[in-house]
């Protein structure tokens, strides 16, 4: 087994996940997991053992290293654009608002979360008032609707219990297309859910890429 990889585990409190456990008896102290699948490969001299280190429990967290996980985190959530996204920021945009971010990012403590836009009221546009916002933009296509309602719910809980720590003044929206409020949120039950749980809603037409109605 290459040393000084179970150096870096050692030192670091990690596991070491190699196919062979042959080498690992001359080094009582480490953490050995056996694995056919090795997503990353370090080969030794004999090329017969390869090694995957997980779980770097004590590893410092240097600037660079927080840096990279933000980075990591925010292209994660670039990827994960909803369907509707683009046009229900083309919608805010025609409405008067000025995107402030895409993603926002909401970070509380060790905590790193993104929702979809935030934007603020322009200030030629004053029938709304000053106003600074948070949108999370849903399609509601999964097999089961009110199985999607139920994570966009707990989403929004989340969302809104951490804006009200770090920026108490944007009201947090959910935005919907059109089709998406006529099939499944007309519905009694729903209106029930939105009504109850106090749910404002966008609601947008994404053909035209424009807002429909604000639901408060």
């Amino acid at each position: 087994m290459d040393l000084k990889i179970a150096a870096i585990a050692l030192a670091h409190d990690a596991r070491v996940r190699t196919r062979s456990l042959k080498d690992s008896s001359r080094l009582p102290r480490l953490r050995v997991e056996v694995g056919k699948r090795i997503m990353v490969g370090c080969c030794g001299a004999s090329r017969r053992v390869a090694v995957f280190i997980v779980g770097c429990r004590k590893m410092k967290r240097t600037p660079s290293r927080i840096a990279t996980r933000q980075n990591r985190a925010y292209t994660s959530a670039m990827a994960r654009l909803d369907k509707i996204h683009a046009a229900v920021k083309s919608a805010l945009i025609k409405d008067g608002w000025e995107i402030v971010a895409d993603p926002y990012w909401i970070k509380y403590a060790d905590l790193d979360l993104y929702a979809d836009l935030a934007a603020d009221r322009m200030p030629f546009a004053a029938e709304r008032g000053n106003q600074k916002i948070v949108v999370e933009a849903k399609s509601f296509l999964g097999r089961s609707p009110i199985q999607d309602l139920k994570v966009a719910l707990g989403q929004y809980d989340i969302y809104r219990v951490f804006l009200a720590e770090i920026e108490p003044d944007r009201k947090l929206y959910l935005a919907i297309a059109e089709t998406t409020y006529r099939r499944f949120f007309s519905k009694k039950a729903v209106q029930f859910i939105v009504a109850r749980e106090q749910l404002p809603l966008i609601v947008v037409n994404v053909k035209m890429e424009e807002i429909v109605s604000w639901i408060n």
